[in-house]
């Protein structure tokens, strides 16, 4: 059957195939009733003609049954039809999206299966413009331009969601996209910063929502590399990823963004006081914000600056040297904060402190504090200032402590045995009767403390101060006037009696 037939034309007469109803089985009839007068008007053999009578009834029988049990061919609609398309194009079927073409070409392959079975299918497909509204492009993509435009044109007026991850493939993708710049929602570029700041002002992106722009070459800070989505009302959501700055500083963003979520990557920054001043443009609105960048340089007097107040910021997270952002927010409703492969070279809890007692604090809505992949060991002093910080998070509900792989609570780096063990903070999070409890609210407790690679009886010492303090917490309770609540849920990589 080719993709052109229609499907009543591809119907075969096989009696396999009559129960599902693509039998034409009135043409048998007609065809039996011909036949019959036919031999009723031969003279030749009685007999055979008898017997050729006979066969042709039992056909004719065999035919009536069948119409009389075959259900009737009913066709879906085409608005149900693009919808299990859609659902087809999106689904982790085994087979169905291959190695070679990946997921993310989801209208071709639609184009080259579903579309071939008949006319209606193809159809459908060819005019479902949700399914050709995604355009993704690397550096396999094949016959792009021919494959840009289809996508352009099948997907009729729907918004656009780009993704580009080659930067040399980008201008050519650029342009054939830029003339309908109004109906693209989301873009993911991957491109030079020269293509960036050659892509012209004067495009206006009424439904953009969300950018994720990386630029793959060292960039000069104090050019425009993304004033070109300077009129996007709606663009909500923005991650920029800067491989090297000219002079290590921050980037320009255009300061007509409304955002509630930004995601700033780095590759080094030495100087923070321009990446303050770049975000307190979005300080009214920001929600959401992520920073990573290393080689801060702590001690610059360049970077006096005065705290910036985001009033609306309820997620920080923040990688390697980024914690050193923590004494320039002022975020009083603040609900989760994440450190992420933080040292004690510049000590990260003295800048969580900082940030814990601003005039803002205490932090009413801080519920999850996450210190990810922590490369140091928490030993008495570290151990100590942390204590210090949690003091002001009373209405805390989860806590999560993760090292990294080699690396120990009680030790840290492995290679080195740099700190002497200490139980500083399993102690100072033990509730005892008589003592002000601390974190009185925690409900959730995760521990990733690497003791598999501590000596035996460092790690028994470990598992017998930890497990009094989990111990402390399994049950309800009032102490020195404050309620603390039981512990829900324990998750720690040690075997604990409790």
């Amino acid at each position: 059957m080719s993709p052109g037939d229609p499907p009543t034309r591809a119907v075969t007469t096989d009696t396999t195939l009559r129960s599902a109803a693509f039998v034409p089985v009135i043409e048998q009839i007609s065809t039996g009733e011909e036949s019959s007068s036919q031999l009723e008007l031969n003279n030749g053999n009685i007999d055979t003609n008898i017997a050729r009578l006979s066969a042709h009834r039992g056909r004719q029988l065999v035919a009536e049954l069948q119409l009389k049990r075959a259900a009737p061919v009913c066709w879906l609609p085409a608005e149900l039809l693009s919808e299990i398309f859609i659902h087809l194009a999106q689904s982790d079927l085994r087979g169905y999206k291959s190695t070679k073409e990946g997921k993310d070409y989801a209208a071709h392959l639609i184009a080259v299966t579903v579309a071939c079975v008949c006319v209606s299918w193809r159809v459908a497909a060819l005019d479902t413009s949700r399914l050709w509204s995604r355009i993704t492009v690397d550096e396999h993509t094949r016959h792009l331009e021919a494959y840009v435009c289809t996508c352009v044109l099948r997907s009729h007026e729907h918004g656009l969601e780009i993704d580009c991850m080659s930067a040399a493939r980008l201008p050519a993708v650029l342009s054939h996209i830029l003339p309908h710049a109004p109906r693209w929602e989301s873009i993911s570029f991957t491109g030079f910063f020269e293509d960036f700041c050659s892509i012209p002002p004067q495009h206006h992106f009424a439904r953009l929502r969300k950018a994720d722009l990386s630029i793959d070459s060292t960039i000069d800070s104090e050019a425009g590399a993304f004033d070109f989505l300077a009129s996007a009302p709606m663009l909500r959501q923005v991650v920029v990823y800067v491989m090297e700055s000219t002079n290590r500083q921050s980037i320009k963003l255009p300061s007509s963004w409304r955002l509630t979520s930004l995601h700033i990557c780095l590759e080094g920054l030495h100087h923070i006081r321009p990446l303050v001043t770049a975000l307190s443009q979005h300080q009214e609105t920001l929600e959401d914000l992520i920073c990573e960048f290393d080689d801060f340089l702590s001690s610059s007097p360049e970077d006096a600056v005065d705290s910036v107040h985001f009033p609306a910021l309820g997620s920080l997270k923040l990688y390697d040297d980024a914690f050193s952002m923590l004494a320039y927010i002022n975020a009083p409703n603040v609900r989760e904060i994440t450190l992420n492969n933080a040292n004690t070279v510049d000590n990260p809890y003295t800048w969580l402190l900082i940030f814990t007692t601003l005039p803002s604090s205490p932090l009413t809505y801080l519920y999850s504090l996450h210190l990810v992949e922590v490369y140091h060991a928490f030993d008495e002093e570290t151990g100590s200032e942390l204590l210090h910080c949690l003091e002001s998070m009373d209405n805390l509900q989860e806590l999560e402590i993760s090292c990294t792989s080699g690396s120990t609570l009680a030790f840290g780096p492995y290679d080195r045995l740099v700190a002497g063990l200490s139980f500083a903070l399993w102690e100072g999070l033990t509730v005892r009767e008589g003592e002000r409890p601390l974190l009185p609210c925690l409900r959730s407790l995760e521990l990733y403390l690497g003791t598999e690679i501590l000596p035996d009886d460092a790690r028994a010492a470990q598992r017998v101060s930890l497990t009094d303090m989990v111990r402390s917490r399994r049950k309800a309770r009032v102490i020195e006037g404050r309620e603390v609540v039981a512990l829900k849920k324990i998750e720690v990589d040690e075997d604990l009696d409790i």
